[in-house]
């Protein structure tokens, strides 16, 4: 003889005796298990609604209770309907995830910002599309304010637009220069002097070449237009008198180049003998 408990709900059950032969009626009960008995069984164990509406008797065998909370567990997915709680959640924390991933992200609004070029401007529309869509995913969000304000205010006709952006980023900046030298070694131990335009807030500094190489550093030392930085003029005092002197030492003079890290703007000149050709030109300029 086997036995099979169903339990729905925390106080409602039912308990169906069968013989290994056939169906029997409940002791007290009236005929609710007769038919069919462990093929009704078997059904009810097969789905949930099943098992409620006709395993799930009150004691008089009318079935309203099971019915009930048959309504409860394919309506509302709650009670003791375990699986149907856990699509409940799940389907609560995808709609959750759909909303963080569509939050404001801060990126660029191409389309808003490329809506219509300046009149007469240079940076036309299909431009400003193509550089906010290709170059705009690799910027810092820092970038984003300063293209808006050029793309729209400025024609772009005498500046380019990293220029542009480069200024309304650090208005009225100047910017630290880097300077190295090498292939040196004929003189080796001379001082290099470098300085930038005396019509430019002259800075002057130097250094000694060592095993060929000088490398120089100096803060807020050059003013740029666009992304160029102004002149800056050198000369190596091969004689070590001190003297800048055409037919002696050797000099001349350069221009820094924008090393391109918008948070880090710094610019930057490699010299060689080579480049500093130009030694008259460079005396005449010294502080």
């Amino acid at each position: 003889m086997r036995r099979i408990e169903l339990h729905l709900g925390a106080a409602l059950a039912a308990t169906l005796t069968f013989s290994g032969c056939g169906g029997r009626d409940l002791p007290g009960e009236t005929g609710s298990a007769t038919d069919g008995g462990e093929t009704e069984a078997s059904t009810g164990a097969e789905t949930s609604a099943s098992t409620t509406t006709e395993a799930t008797t009150d004691s008089s065998g009318t079935g309203t209770s099971g019915t009930d909370s048959e309504s409860d567990s394919a309506g509302t997915g709650t009670g003791t309907d375990t699986d149907g709680t856990s699509a409940g959640s799940t389907s609560t924390g995808g709609d959750t995830d759909d909303t963080s991933t569509g939050a404001d992200t801060g990126e660029l609004a191409c389309a808003e910002i490329c809506n219509g070029p300046i009149d007469g401007g240079c940076f036309s529309a299909r431009d400003c599309l193509e550089v906010c869509e290709t170059e705009g995913p690799s910027w810092p969000p820092e970038l984003y304010g300063p293209f808006e304000s050029c793309a729209q205010t400025n024609p772009l006709c005498f500046e380019s637009l990293d220029g542009c952006m480069l200024s309304t980023l650090y208005p009225d900046t100047r910017f630290a220069l880097h300077v190295t030298g090498s292939g040196f070694e004929a003189y080796e131990g001379a001082t290099i002097r470098v300085w930038h335009d005396p019509d430019q807030a002259p800075f002057t500094g130097e250094g000694v070449i060592v095993g060929g190489a000088v490398e120089l550093t100096f803060d807020e030392a050059v003013a740029v237009w666009d992304t160029m930085s102004s002149l800056v003029f050198t000369y190596v005092d091969a004689d070590g008198d001190a003297k800048c002197e055409a037919d002696v030492d050797i000099g001349g003079a350069f221009t820094p180049v924008w090393n391109g890290d918008w948070l880090d703007p710094v610019f930057e000149a490699a010299l060689t003998p080579a480049e500093l050709d130009n030694i008259s030109f460079a005396c005449t300029f010294q502080p």
